[in-house]
């Protein structure tokens, strides 16, 4: 009963091994250590096989559907040190710790918020969410905000097959894919709203504003609206370097901002374009709206490009660009 509840997520989730957990409002913040590390940061929520974490309740329904994500917000928070200083916070809100998780691995209706990542490749990749192990867990109804990293400000996802769907994904940063990052891994991504992230930093490539997929991927991008992300090099709302087939339909990406491919930046990548708005994106310098590099076997069928600017191409440019 809610009277006889939980009060910390972690308890629940280790005594927990199916079934639901609903999640009243309020803010959690995680204790269980990644890999029994003895670092204070290095500490995360963990997606668990065959558990659902729902939140957005008051503490009094009796029917899931009676809950209300946006008047009870269910915060889960990095901020484990000192309250405002970001330096000190998790190096990522929630990680995956289990291989071949599927989809009754759920995160549905948080807030999660407030990682600072390292330097390195583990503790500085996937400031909201690292997820690096095989499987389709489903993030759903989130608000993933306000997360630092240097590889996927919001989302590191690295082998890991995940659903995510329906959220809001803002205001993050990181040196490369600053809303999502994606490397072998086969993605849906769907009906998001991917807004205000900045790919910046001290790197020399600073990729993807709102997402970016790197080798060996073949995500389905659909639906989703990507807004005014940007990126100091290459693809202000989405950069594709991936070796593998890329699907983007029925997007629209709007107001994104990068030196080249103030919209879309695509390297490589076999990509099929269709159904998508790509309008009013700048470049400082080639493809306001797309630039293509080296592309090969990319379609671009029934897109609106318009009133992108750029110095050259503001709606498309190419290089070596074979169709």
């Amino acid at each position: 009963s809610w009277k006889d509840a939980y009060r910390s997520l972690d308890t629940a989730m280790f005594n927990t091994n199916s079934g639901e957990i609903w999640v009243a409002s309020g803010i959690y913040t995680p204790s269980i250590p990644i890999n029994g590390d003895n670092d204070d940061r290095n500490v995360a929520f963990f997606f668990k096989p065959n558990v659902s974490c729902y939140g957005g309740f008051n503490g009094n329904e009796i029917s899931k559907l009676e809950r209300n994500i946006t008047l009870n917000l269910t915060v889960l928070s990095g901020d484990i040190g000192e309250k405002g200083n970001f330096q000190d916070n998790v190096y990522h809100v929630i990680y995956n710790d289990y291989d071949d998780l599927d989809t009754n691995a759920v995160f549905d209706g948080f807030v999660i918020y407030g990682a600072y990542g390292g330097s390195g490749w583990d503790d500085g990749s996937g400031g909201g969410l690292y997820l690096d192990k095989v499987g389709t867990p489903v993030i759903r109804n989130c608000i993933i905000t306000n997360n630092k990293s240097s590889h996927g400000g919001g989302f590191s996802i690295d082998r890991s097959e995940p659903i995510i769907e329906n959220n809001l994904i803002a205001n993050n940063e990181a040196y490369e894919g600053a809303g999502i990052l994606l490397g072998y891994s086969d993605a849906i991504i769907r009906y998001n709203k991917i807004v205000q992230n900045i790919a910046k930093g001290g790197y020399s490539a600073l990729d993807g504003g709102g997402i970016a997929v790197e080798s060996y991927s073949s995500p389905e991008i659909v639906g989703n609206l990507i807004a005014n992300n940007k990126s100091g090099d290459e693809g202000g709302g989405i950069h594709l370097s991936s070796n593998y087939d890329v699907n983007v339909f029925n997007n629209i990406i709007i107001n994104n901002e990068s030196e080249d491919g103030g919209g879309v930046f695509v390297d490589g990548t076999s990509t099929n374009f269709i159904n998508n708005l790509i309008v009013k994106n700048k470049a400082d310098e080639s493809g306001g709206g797309i630039y293509m590099d080296y592309t090969g076997n990319t379609r671009l069928i029934n897109n609106t490009v318009s009133l992108n600017t750029a110095s050259n191409g503001g709606g498309l440019y190419t290089v070596s660009y074979t169709h």
